[in-house]
């Protein structure tokens, strides 16, 4: 029969050496007579270096002829497999009893046992009781609403929007993790990185609360983002350049993006379907290919570049420029 106790003492310095040995106190089984169980190095299934004052292990009792009581084959207690020391731990009222055989638990039975039980010791945890709860809850339940209600905010935030990334999600799922991200978000303050990292970007397309949370320029850079993979400039670029007054930092923005021949022509699209006085280029944001390909967007240039291009040119270059 297997135990769980913890580490009182292991390796202490005595005659000039370190001892190979130490003592677990029984925290597992009241019944048991052995308070304070001998063990020796060699029984340790786990790295050695993870010994220390307070760890809780499981271990198999062993009694000699002489009633002297050692612990035989040791393993750290989130490594434990046996389904009744498990339930045993689950019994405690210590979460860090209970917390770190959870993901093994959840292997062992059924989903909707192991839902019944996580969701029941969960809720006797005090919040701020423990650190880092996520790490302890099998991944496979963070999908259920019950189980994510017991994280702190901002890591529910971060589980939910990792849902959300998975694009076989079905439509109802969908909706209520939106939901609940929209939520966590008026109710709790991140900051502007933590939800633009976070959030799947194709969100924001599809949410404008969400698109209120992220500065207008973060938001341009995606859609400059979306449009180099899709292989074309979204026409909620021109939209955004619009909403923004056209300003010149968010053109240079896209000036910065473009590398391919294909580009500039989707460039001088934009280009075009914004107003006149609002469509300059400046020369130093231009990228190498915008430089050499610069006769098909010379009218887009400030005046001082136009002279800058044409300065020193042959009657040939004036001709490309039409300028002859």
């Amino acid at each position: 029969m297997r135990y769980y106790g913890e580490v009182k003492q292991f390796g202490e310095f005595s005659k000039g050496k370190y001892n190979d040995y130490g003592f677990i106190t029984n925290i597992g089984d009241k019944h048991l007579e052995y308070e304070e169980i001998f063990f020796h190095r060699d029984e340790l299934l786990f790295d050695i270096n993870k010994v220390e004052e307070g760890l809780i292990v499981t271990f198999e009792l062993h009694i000699n002829n002489r009633r002297r009581s050692s612990a035989k084959s040791i393993r750290m207690i989130e490594n434990e497999e046996d389904l009744q020391v498990i339930e045993r731990c689950l019994d405690s009222e210590y979460p860090i009893v209970w917390l770190p055989v959870l993901n093994n638990y959840s292997e062992l039975v059924p989903l909707d046992k192991g839902l019944e039980i996580v969701e029941k010791k969960l809720s006797t945890v005090i919040f701020g009781e423990t650190s880092n709860l996520k790490k302890y809850i099998p991944n496979k339940y963070y999908k259920y609403p019950k189980i994510r209600s017991h994280l702190t905010p901002k890591d529910r935030f971060s589980i939910c929007c990792k849902l959300l990334n998975d694009d076989n999600l079905n439509k109802t799922d969908k909706n209520e993790l939106l939901t609940e991200v929209i939520g966590l978000l008026s109710q709790y303050s991140f900051s502007e990185d933590t939800i633009y990292n976070k959030v799947p970007k194709k969100l924001f397309i599809e949410n404008e609360f969400l698109r209120s949370k992220i500065s207008p320029l973060k938001y341009f850079n995606y859609l400059l983002d979306i449009s180099k993979s899709s292989g074309q400039l979204s026409h909620e670029i021109v939209f955004v350049l619009k909403e923004n007054n056209y300003k010149q930092f968010f053109l240079e923005q896209i000036v910065k993006t473009i590398n391919t021949e294909k580009e500039i022509e989707e460039l001088i699209q934009v280009l075009d379907a914004i107003p006149e006085d609002k469509r300059i280029l400046r020369l130093k944001d231009l990228s190498t290919e915008l430089k050499k390909n610069s006769s098909k967007i010379f009218k887009y240039l400030h005046p001082l570049d136009k002279v800058n291009v044409l300065w020193d040119k042959d009657i040939t270059r004036l001709k490309i420029y039409g300028l002859n």
